[in-house]
């Protein structure tokens, strides 16, 4: 069984792998896991996104919102669930915004590992104890890669998105992954170690 995450648009799955070998094995017990979730302009389900992590077990200060200049209510509806809540100084995109959230709660000196979660992800309530379970057997692995798969198909455009999904993660990314080389993660749903060159720790 994966952990599934849901969202309005797409349903992802921690279930394809980066390997390392050189990170020490956690301890089951103590791993520190976070989530953080750029946002522009997601008042619509900036709510559901974040209930669904405390649903999955997640503590509302393990999850952390990065704020990209929104001009609707996303920020006053983050802070509903969690103190923890920036606004960039200019909006710069999802990665400039995901730099300064690590950078501004020093993401990579508290936790583990990093959840990057889209703000239309919804993630099932099973999410974190497997993502916890993974985690502690595999401690040679550093970047789990979400899968994705559509969860609504009401319309042609959606119906060929979840075809384009399937064949591109259920196909290329398990593929790469029985090579080790993953080149790209999917922006949906991802988790790295705190050593991922990806952050750039």
């Amino acid at each position: 069984m994966t952990p599934m995450i849901t969202t309005s648009r797409t349903t992802c799955s921690a279930t394809l792998f980066l390997r390392r070998f050189f990170i020490t094995s956690p301890n089951k017990y103590r791993m520190r896991i976070c989530v953080l979730v750029p946002a522009y302009n997601e008042q619509i389900v900036m709510g559901p996104t974040i209930q669904s992590l405390v649903d999955s077990g997640f503590k509302s200060s393990d999850v952390f919102i990065v704020d990209d200049c929104s001009t609707d209510d996303t920020k006053a509806i983050a802070l509903k669930y969690t103190d923890n809540v920036v606004t960039v100084p200019s909006n710069g995109g999802k990665a400039a915004a995901q730099a300064y959230a690590i950078d501004v709660f020093k993401l990579n000196y508290k936790y583990d590992y990093v959840i990057m979660l889209d703000c239309d992800s919804f993630v099932t309530s099973n999410f974190k104890d497997i993502l916890y379970a993974e985690a502690y057997k595999r401690p040679d692995v550093d970047l789990f890669v979400g899968q994705v798969v559509n969860a609504r198909n009401k319309s042609l455009i959606s119906s060929l998105r979840a075809v384009e999904y399937t064949f591109s993660h259920d196909l290329i990314k398990k593929g790469q992954d029985n090579f080790g080389v993953i080149y790209v993660s999917p922006g949906c749903a991802y988790v790295f170690h705190k050593n991922a060159e990806a952050l750039g720790f």
